[in-house]
């Protein structure tokens, strides 16, 4: 039996939400926000996370001014640059100069905070106001573009999560706001919220989980390869660590670390190793180091370096997370 129940999605147009919305109130799904949004002059977005951040970005890119939104954000995320994070040849040495100033970020840093501010200097990681410590990352990854219109948002709620909306009144669990007339936005469901792991192979079942951090489809296809295998369940199990899902920095590192550890062992096995680099739709991240000349010397460098840093980077990253 293959179990996927770990990593069932929540999503905004059938979740149940955790707030009330009395009547006279228009509290949609971000769905429905290109049929509904020309009816309205002010919009309510509800949520800190990707869903958010597209749902903004598509309201201030059809023509709506930052100044008619509210964003009501109950705790302040860590957004990762996408300028790092491009799947293709064309951008090797960026993402490597990148690779390379993370690993940095994580060999130098003397505390948590630390590492997520090391990334901020290096532009790795972003946040909305240089004034407030981030404390959530779950990965959600935005063009620099992107980024700079939803920092023209100044309207930003932080008074924890929504408990109840009615007409002209807005509580939260950390206040009660007046509220306009205003189209709500509910884009509060978590698409993967399991922090929690299973066994992934078991003689009942197979557990569907990450086992390499924000790539789920690439992870269940690996699993099937890896089952595939001629090896018993403890031998495939120490081929895929559970990689959960991350809710702060700190368990970002922890999933970081489990990731790596899973990248080492399939780097052992031939027939894996041969499969991820014939597998570049499913590992995107792959494809750079493919696409380039290893014996172009700027290309050779940079890998160099990454090489260089990685094992002092992967010490200091164990030691991070056992801190209190």
């Amino acid at each position: 039996m293959v179990d996927a129940r770990i990593c069932e999605n929540g999503i905004p147009l059938t979740h149940v939400r955790k707030f009330d919305v009395e009547d006279g109130v228009v509290c949609i799904p971000p769905n429905d926000v290109p049929r509904r949004a020309k009816d309205h002059r002010h919009f309510t977005i509800l949520g800190a996370g990707k869903t958010a951040m597209d749902t903004a970005v598509w309201l201030l890119g059809h023509g709506v001014d930052a100044g008619q939104i509210r964003w009501v954000m109950p705790r302040d995320p860590w957004v990762i640059n996408r300028a790092f994070s491009q799947p293709s040849g064309a951008f090797y040495k960026h993402v490597m100069k990148g690779t390379a100033q993370q690993m940095a970020a994580a060999r130098d840093a003397k505390t948590i905070d630390e590492l997520a501010l090391g990334m901020e200097a290096a532009g790795l990681w972003m946040r909305f106001d240089p004034d407030v410590m981030p404390q959530i990352m779950h990965g959600p990854t935005l063009s620099q573009a992107e980024f700079e219109l939803l920092r023209g948002i100044k309207d930003i709620v932080r008074l924890g999560h929504v408990t109840a909306i009615e007409p002209g009144k807005m509580t939260l669990k950390g206040g009660v706001l007046d509220a306009p007339d205003s189209l709500y936005v509910d884009c509060t469901a978590r698409a993967l919220g399991h922090t929690d792991t299973w066994p992934i192979f078991t003689e009942e079942r197979i557990g569907l989980q990450m086992i390499r951090l924000f790539q789920p489809m690439f992870s269940a296809a690996l699993l099937a390869k890896i089952e595939s295998l001629p090896l018993d369940n403890k031998a495939k199990n120490a081929l895929a660590a559970p990689v959960p899902m991350t809710d702060d920095v700190r368990s970002w590192l922890r999933s970081q670390i489990a990731t790596s550890m899973n990248q080492f062992a399939w780097g052992q096995v031939p027939e894996l190793k041969d499969w991820i680099n014939q597998s570049l739709r499913w590992y995107g991240f792959g494809r750079p180091s493919r696409e380039v000349d290893r014996n172009d010397p700027q290309v050779k460098a940079l890998y160099d370096q990454v090489r260089a840093v990685a094992m002092p980077a992967f010490a200091n990253m164990q030691k991070l997370v056992a801190s209190g």
